[in-house]
């Protein structure tokens, strides 16, 4: 048997995201995009032709990675939250394959995953400031709406789920475990259970909360 040194793996390159776009606005067929993180290094996003298995790869303009991604089939645009230094939004425009200037909260260096609120507006947990940012597609403005809950020492502001009601149910921790809903509709917080509580999904009609081992 003969053995060939084809080099040497990567080992430096992680997944982190997933999203399916049925139609692709530049072909129109179904395409799978994934993130990827690399310490250090450059992230990228690989847009994969579900039936050829044929690849795309862009770099992203700036930071390590990407956590967060959410396809707005409406605008044909993919969103792309960042990690590790500058927790940046971007907006990449499927159909031109070009990504728009980022936007940022200058105290935030992660986005951790998006949720479309009831408002069509999208929104997003971060660190270390725990704060719940605010993206609106179509004025493409991204706001701080404040620190999730009344922990000082709570630094991560995750995850993030988008109720049937549009409004948006948040973790935060890790300091003390608190979970938060945020009122569209008003724009206040509320406390959701007690402390201790985290959120671990949404449904129809509820909000599932996790306090240890116990679901309230």
């Amino acid at each position: 048997m003969r053995i060939t040194e084809k080099g040497e793996p990567s080992h430096n390159y992680s997944i982190m995201k997933s999203v399916l776009i049925p139609h692709d606005p530049l072909d129109g067929r179904e395409k799978l995009v994934l993130s990827n993180y690399a310490a250090e290094g450059v992230g990228r996003i690989l847009i994969i032709d579900a039936e050829t298995l044929e690849g795309e790869c862009y770099e992203l303009p700036d930071d390590s990675g990407a956590w967060a991604l959410l396809w707005l089939p409406e605008r044909g645009e993919l969103l792309v939250g960042t990690c590790d230094h500058y927790g940046s939004l971007h907006c990449f425009q499927m159909e031109q394959r070009r990504f728009l200037r980022p936007l940022r909260i200058e105290t935030e260096t992660y986005l951790w995953n998006f949720a479309l609120g009831g408002d069509g507006c999208v929104y997003a947990g971060t660190y270390p400031g725990c704060v719940l940012v605010k993206y609106d597609p179509e004025k493409r403005t991204l706001v701080s709406l404040g620190k999730v809950g009344d922990v000082d020492k709570n630094q991560y502001s995750r995850p993030i789920f988008a109720t049937s009601a549009g409004d948006i149910a948040i973790s935060a921790g890790f300091y003390k475990n608190q979970a938060w809903l945020y009122r569209i509709n008003t724009g206040r917080f509320l406390k959701l259970g007690k402390d201790g509580d985290s959120v671990r999904g949404v449904g129809d009609d509820f909000i599932c909360l996790a306090n240890g081992d116990f679901l309230t």
